[in-house]
């Protein structure tokens, strides 16, 4: 009777996990679709920001708190599995001189091109270290999706007609695009001209989605974690992008 009740619960928790999950990637393409008329709604404009927007970012950052203590009863409670692969990662000599050949390869890189370059090297990298493991564990395949669509799914409004066309094709072409879930984090902490620091747009996604990677393995709960804290970032740099493009 115990065995069947444990069964009842570890099938419930996970549904709530594959709910919130759902809920998120909903929330992301929503989100995403329509931030230029979020924007309108606001009645916001270049030269000054309109008040509630400040509240709803309050919003957000408290719903981001709700969930994540939801996380911390589902883990204390131990009842969804914490590990997604069938067989733990583990780091021998060889993994380290991979990463010290990579890290040699990234510094010469920059050194001897471009640090853009160098970053964009690193990205095709961490994209192909993320194929890599949707290969070999493949319960993690939804949730590296489920990560990337979180990170770029808040910026689908730059496909919509009016918007190719207002921008034309140099956003479209610029390394900005494959790094805009960093741009609001980018414009926050970096001084100066941000045409002159585009690299750091694309280390920052690519870092954000390294660490996406890694608790995607560690298992459902930590994705949710990350994810959550992803979708904040994206949402935030898209509606800036949004603010910013306008004219």
């Amino acid at each position: 009777m115990a065995n069947h009740e444990t069964t009842i619960t570890n099938q419930s928790d996970e549904v709530v996990i594959r709910w919130l999950a759902r809920t998120l990637a909903l929330v992301a393409i929503s989100t995403g679709w329509f931030i230029p008329e979020f924007y309108d709604w606001t009645g916001a404009n270049q030269s000054r920001s309109a008040p509630v927007i400040g509240w709803i970012g309050l919003g957000i950052l408290i719903a981001d708190v709700l969930l994540f203590l939801l996380l911390i009863g589902l883990h204390f409670s131990r009842r969804v599995q914490s590990q997604v692969a069938t067989q733990r990662l583990r780091f021998s000599v060889w993994h380290i001189l991979v990463i010290m050949t990579l890290v040699a390869v990234f510094i010469s890189t920059a050194r001897l091109t471009s640090m853009q370059i160098a970053c964009w090297l690193l990205q095709t990298t961490v994209l192909g270290g993320g194929i890599w493991l949707a290969v070999h564990y493949p319960r993690m395949r939804s949730w590296i999706a489920w990560t990337a669509l979180l990170q770029f799914a808040p910026f689908l409004w730059l496909l919509r007609p009016m918007w190719i066309f207002s921008l034309g094709r140099n956003l479209i072409a610029s390394p900005l695009l494959t790094g805009l879930p960093a741009f609001f984090p980018t414009i926050y902490f970096v001084l100066g001209n941000l045409e002159s620091k585009m690299w750091m747009l694309i280390l920052l996604t690519t870092i954000e989605f390294s660490i996406g990677l890694s608790l995607c393995y560690l298992g459902p709960k930590r994705a949710l974690a990350g994810g959550i804290v992803l979708l904040t970032l994206s949402i935030f740099s898209s509606f800036v992008l949004n603010a910013l493009v306008r004219i």
